[in-house]
């Protein structure tokens, strides 16, 4: 879902986070990690007192490197009071990407979704629902802890717990890929991620399974664009006044007067921006 939302994302290791490097970084996501060595776990709650942004989903920091199981949770102020999994069924036929890359569907019983209400906090104030899928977690945390998204029986689903000047955020359930899509774009919001190009849907709508990305170069100012769907797609470049007014596609050299193209389906486009 962090691929369609305008910003550089990139992975760090457990090597790299000892060094020092979630100092670079204003969002760090943490994606169902369940071994963690403790030192790595204090260097990221460390980035959290000191600024950063984590978002932790179900499964993470369950135990150490050796999955022996740590208190980590308890030092989150969570106790996990149960943890539902859907079972899995069929899986699909194999597909391969545009990039040569193999992928698979797997399909799960007893995995019908579940929506999930806001509490209509500042920071996610804009989004009305989000949809769950895959695994659920029913659980407490600390009183001081503020709850973002209750379930439908009102127990917490998704919460943020203040860390220093920083917060962790800890969704109790994996969400559907487009209900990740709007969290993590006002979470990019909230830690103040820099995108100086969005790209936005002629016609409205958010632009979805389209990835885009900026990038200088020197003096030069470029931008990649995929639509990864299977139409094409006319969309707006938006950036700050005075930021561009044209376009030159990097591959045929075709100027664009203004910021609207359209994405051809399955391609890649480069562009510079004058």
């Amino acid at each position: 879902a962090s691929q369609y939302l305008d910003a550089k994302i990139t992975f760090v290791t457990e090597r790299q986070i000892l060094k020092g490097w979630l100092s670079r970084y204003k969002l760090l996501l943490v994606p169902a990690v369940r071994n963690t060595p403790t030192e790595v776990f204090e260097k990221i709650w460390d980035y959290a007192v000191h600024g950063g942004r984590v978002l932790v989903v179900p499964e993470s920091f369950l135990g150490d490197e050796y999955n022996r199981a740590t208190d980590h949770a308890s030092r989150l102020g969570l106790i996990i009071r149960q943890t539902q999994r859907p079972k899995p069924g069929g899986v699909g036929a194999m597909v391969q990407g545009y990039d040569q890359s193999l992928s698979q569907s797997v399909a799960f019983v007893d995995d019908t979704p579940q929506k999930l209400s806001p509490t209509r906090t500042e920071v996610f104030g804009s989004i009305d629902q989000l949809e769950t899928r895959g695994i659920r977690q029913i659980f407490e945390a600390k009183s001081d802890a503020k709850i973002l998204f209750r379930y439908s029986d009102g127990g917490p689903a998704i919460v943020q717990m203040a860390v220093g000047q920083g917060a962790i955020y800890y969704s109790g359930s994996s969400l559907e890929e487009r209900s990740y899509g709007r969290l993590l774009e006002d979470l990019f919001r909230e830690a103040r991620v820099t995108r100086p190009v969005r790209l936005r849907i002629i016609g409205g709508g958010d632009a979805w399974n389209i990835e885009a990305r900026f990038a200088p170069l020197g003096n030069r100012k470029l931008l990649y664009l995929v639509n990864y769907n299977s139409t094409p797609k006319r969309v707006r470049v938006d950036a700050g006044p005075g930021f561009f007014s044209s376009l030159l596609d990097l591959r045929d050299h075709h100027d664009v007067q203004g910021a609207e193209i359209t994405l051809p389906a399955h391609q890649t486009a480069i562009y510079e921006m004058f």
